[in-house]
Order: C-alpha cells, then sequence, then structure tokens
C-alpha cells in the first residue's frame, strides 16, 4: 500500500508517548475511562467544552450563560477568554446556575476583567 505524502495526522505522540496531541477528536469507547494523578483513579462522566463569541446583548446584560449539557454535576471547569487573538489574564467571574434541569456556566466580569463584546470564551466542563 502506497503511503499518501499529503496526509497529515491531527492525533500523534510527542518525546516518546510523554506528550499526545489531540487535533481532531478524542473518543472515550463505551467502558473506556481517562485516569489522573497518582491512584490512577477512574473519572466518570463526561468531559465537554466549547466555545463562545460574548454578543453586545451579553455585556449589557453584565454576563453570559453557558449551557453545558450537563444534569447532575460540574467536577471541574476551566475557562479562558481570548480578546483580539490574545489570551486575556484577567479574573473574570465563573459560577453555576441551573435552568430547566441544565447546569450552566454563567461568566461575570472581575475586578480586572470587563466583559466585553467579540471575546472568545473557551471553556471546559467535567461532570455529568
Amino acid at each position: 500500500m502506497a503511503v499518501d505524502p499529503t496526509y497529515i495526522t491531527k492525533n500523534y505522540e510527542q518525546q516518546g508517548g510523554a506528550v499526545w496531541v489531540i487535533g481532531g477528536q478524542l473518543q472515550i469507547a463505551p467502558g473506556g475511562s481517562i485516569t489522573f494523578g497518582a491512584g490512577n483513579t477512574p473519572m466518570s462522566g463526561a468531559v465537554i467544552g466549547g466555545a463562545r463569541t460574548v454578543l453586545p446583548a451579553d455585556v449589557t446584560a453584565t454576563n453570559v450563560t453557558i449551557p453545558t449539557g450537563l444534569t447532575t454535576a460540574i467536577l471541574s471547569t476551566t475557562v479562558s477568554i481570548m480578546r483580539s487573538g490574545r489570551l486575556v489574564a484577567a479574573d473574570a467571574g465563573v459560577a453555576q446556575s441551573t435552568i430547566s434541569g441544565v447546569i450552566n456556566l454563567v461568566i461575570t466580569s472581575g475586578s480586572s476583567y470587563s466583559l466585553t463584546a467579540n471575546d472568545i470564551i473557551n471553556w471546559t466542563v467535567v461532570g455529568s
């Protein structure tokens, strides 16, 4: 079988497997798990994330509400905010609310961050 020289893999290992780069999608099959830390305790639940652009209406409302799709609990949250292609190093407020049984992230201004139209909020949650 001939190798296609134009094919570029999106998922690959670096440094002898010490680093895995996922440029595509990582799927955990039923019965599979992800483990963390020295105890290698399996994590149960879902890892969900996305990106949300701050709209002018969000600035007027003073918050951005992001439905996570989770319904039971959020165990871990990561939020980063980009403005004009650069990471905003600031203290945005991050809280949770539940609307119609779905847990939402609520992003607000902080003492050194102002919610600004066209900011990009990148978020990831772990939970169920």
